[in-house]
């Protein structure tokens, strides 16, 4: 796992330093940019967590790379309804929640670099694949029983709710694509980071429009 985060934090400097070229003199657009829509089902100790498929969305600018490979820097965003009952299985992230949650919702945001290329072969013109990585982080909202007392000295039980923030981790995503118009692409990613010994992965479909 070492190896893969020191790779993924070169990946990410690298194609930084290349995503976004200065402007040559007779180009007049050396960017593109673009907005995608995102579905993601939870995968591995995610998928335990909490099973039902993520909305969201995101912002692109891509630029040349070099050889044929196209760098694209992106900031995504996605929300997962909410799980009712995940006590068996919240153990995994209890520092970010209340005691025993009745409930767990959960939301990521992540800032990345997605290197793309055309796949070598003949009649798969439109085709590609690629690596990426990013800087991730995710949100959990959760509630839970709480015993308070009231006005009177009356001891009652009462619903609190509780929102927690991870560190942000290195991402890694790796997938394939197609340009289905010109602008218009349907890709295949599937991502993965570690936050404390929790593997949260996904695997997102998402429909992008490149200006």
């Amino acid at each position: 796992m070492i190896y893969s985060i020191r790779l993924g934090w070169i990946l990410v400097a690298l194609a930084c330093s290349q995503a976004l070229p200065a402007a040559e003199p007779d180009d007049a657009a050396p960017y593109r940019y673009g907005i995608r829509f995102l579905t993601a089902s939870p995968r591995q100790d995610f998928r335990d967590l909490d099973s039902r498929t993520g909305l969201g969305g995101g912002l692109f600018v891509e630029a040349p790379a070099g050889s044929g490979w196209i760098a694209q820097t992106r900031f995504d965003y996605l929300t997962f309804r909410q799980v009712n009952q995940p006590n068996a299985n919240a153990n995994a992230i209890a520092a970010y929640t209340v005691p025993s949650p009745l409930t767990l919702a959960v939301d990521s945001a992540g800032l990345g670099v997605d290197l793309r290329h055309a796949l070598p072969v003949a009649g798969l013109g439109r085709c590609y694949g690629l690596v990426g990585a990013s800087a991730i982080r995710y949100e959990f909202e959760t509630s839970g029983p709480n015993t308070t007392v009231n006005q009177n000295g009356i001891p009652f039980t009462g619903i609190v709710r509780y929102k927690d923030k991870t560190p942000i981790r290195l991402g890694l995503a790796l997938g394939v694509g197609v340009e289905i118009w010109r602008g218009l692409a349907l890709t295949e990613r599937y991502t993965t980071s570690d936050i404390d010994g929790t593997t949260f992965a996904t695997w997102e479909t998402s429909l992008s429009y490149r200006f």
